[in-house]
């Protein structure tokens, strides 16, 4: 009975530490009804409605280093309650506003929201679980981000095709998310930092973020390219250009549920296989005239993409221990900063 009852409680925690991953793509839901959004605003330049989804990606930030260095002092709960919290509210909120400004600060504030939730999908992860369990969890972790992502476009495109505002619906999720969190999560003691024997954790694990960093950028280059290129190529137009990338979090998806094993058959060579379906990919893209070759290339772009953002994430758990592992985790998790800096006009 008690076995059982400890099952339960940690597959309660399982899905709680799961679920908050979920959230980290819903800022790009609202890329779907931004045509819109200008419409409705005749004298708002179209580089000013992009800004509702790129400001908040760049508030994410220092929001997540933050949320890290807070992560020393204060319950992760509590900051993790605060960003799901946050996230909720001010997303909802141009539901009911049509005020271009609102609208704008809103959206920062869901940049902040999201910047306290990343550092701790990874981060409760690693505290929580060990060995082959806590690999197995930073796979299934990029699936759900991925399902989060095909979730929120796909239901805040179709919202959004009623009316713009109603896109903004899908922050509602966090009224599922919160009390999942407050529920099923326990608190954590704050300990006290703890002084690295050799050398600060920045050096451990700074060639790891500039590596993710790197790949990222050329695979966010992908997604960011491939509208031109469908465009150019005459070969489908935006409905097509969703299609293909929803296949992209689909190669991310899959990959996440056999992570664990992935790196249990090709633990030394899991970054080299990455690197090698990301370079495929986008050969495949760069020669590709036809839809069906553009998916498959999406798919492996999303496939290693996916596979190389959980093996160093595994590292990184491995060289960093105590709580430093939360700042360390953000720290890495900076990354997200590269959709600012991929090429926008370098063909895929």
């Amino acid at each position: 009975m008690l076995s059982e009852q400890r099952t339960i409680k940690n597959t309660k925690l399982k899905l709680a530490v799961l679920i908050i991953s979920m959230l980290q793509p819903i800022i790009g839901a609202a890329n779907s009804v931004l045509s819109e959004i200008r419409k409705a605003f005749g004298s708002i330049s179209e580089s000013s409605v992009q800004q509702l989804v790129s400001f908040p990606f760049l508030v994410t930030v220092p929001a997540t280093i933050l949320a890290g260095r807070l992560s020393l002092r204060f319950s992760k709960k509590k900051l993790l309650l605060f960003g799901v919290g946050l996230t909720t509210v001010a997303g909802i909120l141009p539901v009911f506003v049509h005020d271009f400004t609102l609208i704008f600060i809103s959206r920062l504030f869901v940049g902040v929201g999201v910047g306290f939730v990343i550092p701790f999908m990874t981060g409760l992860i690693a505290d929580f679980f060990h060995g082959h369990e806590r690999d197995h969890l930073f796979g299934l972790q990029g699936t759900f981000v991925n399902l989060g992502a095909v979730f929120f476009y796909s239901i805040g495109g179709i919202l959004g095709g009623i009316n713009w505002h109603y896109n903004f619906l899908v922050f509602l999720i966090g009224l599922i998310i919160f009390p999942m969190v407050l529920l099923f999560l326990p608190e954590q003691k704050i300990a006290e930092p703890q002084k690295e024997k050799d050398e600060p954790f920045v050096k451990k694990i700074f060639f790891i973020c500039l590596a993710m960093l790197g790949i990222q950028m050329i695979g966010n280059s992908f997604s960011l390219n491939l509208s031109f290129v469908i465009a150019e190529s005459r070969i489908g137009d935006a409905s097509i250009t969703g299609t293909i990338i929803a296949f992209t979090s689909l190669g991310g998806l899959l990959t996440g549920l056999v992570y664990q094993k992935i790196l249990n058959l090709t633990r030394r060579f899991v970054s080299a296989i990455a690197m090698f379906l990301l370079a495929a990919g986008l050969l495949i893209a760069s020669l590709s005239y036809s839809i069906a070759l553009m998916i498959v290339a999406a798919f492996f772009v999303g496939c290693g993409s996916a596979l190389i953002v959980a093996a160093y994430l595994t590292k990184i758990s491995d060289r960093v221990s105590g709580q430093s592992r939360t700042v360390a985790m953000a720290f890495c998790w900076q990354w997200s900063a590269s959709a600012f800096l991929s090429p926008r006009s370098t063909p895929c």
